[in-house]
């Protein structure tokens, strides 16, 4: 927790369907920030989300896809 409160707010993983549109893609997860300044700590100062970087980086082929999108 950044300062006590909750910055990810939400975390969706789930599975792709079989399909070209895809673009080779088998695993997406949504995830809901109460601010895009709690998105910004997470991506840059968050030990664990450092920790896990570090730890699927070897495991994917090429750079994720991120989409930001606003609500």
């Amino acid at each position: 927790m950044q300062t006590g409160k909750r910055y990810l707010l939400t975390v969706d993983p789930r599975a792709t369907i079989k399909d070209s549109r895809n673009q080779g893609y088998n695993f997406v997860a949504t995830t809901e920030y109460a601010s895009m300044d709690d998105l910004n700590y997470y991506d840059t100062d968050c030990e664990a989300h450092k920790k896990l970087k570090s730890t699927v980086k070897s495991l994917v082929e090429g750079p994720p896809l991120n989409l930001m999108l606003e609500v």
